[in-house]
């Protein structure tokens, strides 16, 4: 069997650069090339469009001139390490669009090696607003969440308390000594009464908290501090 043949992509003129350059013009991306020393130096149209800016306002390092002044010295050292590295690019950073607007953007670019030197980077910029938008929008939604909760426990917290100030000194004795496991006449004898006072201290209690049940009663008096018990 002869050699398997290899179909090279379809070429607009006839051309590989023509085809090349029209994928880069084409592909919904900032798309951007550099040199191995990491001098910029070309820009697809999507990005001129963008920035509102000439390809030679762009080239060599006047890109810098759009990243956000926040982002520009981490862009720096990321862009600056992987050219000393010889690897991956990458990094998330707000450009300037035409219009002033800072949207935010994922950087990436990866080096095109011949005989095992770089000759090349390819790079792209994509825009990444909306998911941070979202991500934002969850954020907003979360610390929403978490203050209305903490709202609704502070006031619960602040009705519990009422209700154990609705209390009387006998009550909550009575009230400790429930929760703590003590039958009915253990408590009596604790609190020197008889077993049918404790009867009645304990439906007043039940009655007052608006609790009917022992986990419900445990759960309030740890709450508010009537006992440490675990």
């Amino acid at each position: 069997m002869g050699a398997e043949r290899v179909h090279a992509a379809p070429q607009p003129d006839g051309s590989p650069g023509q085809f090349y350059r029209a994928l880069a013009e084409t592909i919904p991306h900032m798309v951007w090339s550099a040199w191995p020393d990491g001098h910029h130096d070309y820009h697809n149209r999507r990005f001129h469009a963008y920035a509102g800016l000439a390809p030679a306002a762009l080239a060599g390092w006047g890109w810098q001139a759009i990243v956000h002044p926040d982002d520009l010295q981490r862009c720096r050292a990321r862009w600056q390490d992987a050219l000393v590295r010889a690897a991956r690019f990458e990094v998330e950073y707000r450009l300037k669009r035409h219009d002033g607007a800072y949207l935010w953007h994922l950087g990436t670019a990866e080096p095109l090696r011949a005989d095992g030197r770089i000759v090349r980077w390819f790079g792209t910029c994509t825009d990444t607003e909306s998911r941070k938008k979202a991500d934002r929008m969850l954020e907003q939604a979360r610390r929403s969440l978490e203050a209305m909760v903490e709202s609704r426990s502070e006031a619960l917290a602040a009705a519990q308390r009422d209700l154990l100030g609705s209390l009387s000194a006998r009550e909550r004795q009575a009230l400790r000594h429930m929760v703590e496991g003590r039958t009915i006449a253990q408590t009596a004898e604790k609190l020197g009464v008889s077993p049918k006072s404790v009867k009645t201290y304990r439906s007043r209690v039940m009655s007052k908290l608006g609790v009917f049940d022992l986990p419900g009663l445990v759960k309030f008096a740890i709450r508010n501090g009537v006992t440490t018990i675990c």
